[in-house]
């Protein structure tokens, strides 16, 4: 989405057609919030939904972790790598699938645009259905969280460039600033941007 001159996007997946991958939720609590685990790196154990359904280089798994390929690995690490690292995670129909743990965390989201929901119990952030961002703090870099929120990714043009460029299937690109539940509901693609592969 273009807020403000700027062109943001939360990275996502179409997995309506696709294989999916599942984990008990509590682990994402502590896991893939923007903090290096290469150390001590041990896959969690996973369910696979849809076995018999298409196999693309982004997988869904949770929105704080991307799923990708080792096509999507070779082609998007050199550009990703100061802000991530990427794990091994699975492999499927004898390839390997990586997850992404984004460690750059940007102080940049408008929190008074941005609808946010607190707990009712202790006032902390639960998450951030729509995000904007402050302009002014956004760097000029591929792919990023914000402290808010470590539960979504946040990518830019040159991310976006980079998928479409090599035929990368199974991103989608969907506009931060409005909420998801309506797509989901209506069973469509989150991806906003032209030129995508499907």
């Amino acid at each position: 989405m273009k807020q403000q001159g700027l062109h943001i996007w939360k990275l996502t997946t179409d997995s309506n057609q696709d294989l999916n991958l599942r984990t008990e939720l509590d682990y994402f609590q502590t896991h893939f919030v923007g903090i290096s685990m290469k150390g001590d790196w041990v896959p969690p154990l996973l369910r696979i939904s849809g076995k018999s359904k298409r196999l693309r280089d982004f997988i869904s798994w949770m929105t704080s972790a991307p799923v990708v390929s080792d096509k999507a690995k070779k082609t998007l690490e050199e550009l990703i790598a100061p802000y991530t690292e990427i794990l091994p995670l699975i492999e499927l129909r004898g390839k390997q699938f990586y997850a992404v743990n984004v460690l750059k965390l940007v102080n940049c989201l408008d929190r008074k645009r941005s609808d946010i929901f607190f707990s009712p119990n202790d006032g902390r952030i639960v998450r951030v259905r729509k995000s904007f961002f402050l302009e002014d703090r956004v760097p000029d870099i591929p792919i990023f969280k914000v402290p808010e929120d470590a539960g979504q990714v946040f990518v830019t043009r040159s991310f976006v460039d980079a998928v479409i460029a090599n035929g990368l299937r199974g991103a989608a690109f969907a506009d931060p600033g409005v909420s998801p539940i309506a797509a989901i509901f209506q069973r469509r693609s989150h991806n906003v941007v032209p030129g995508v592969p499907e």
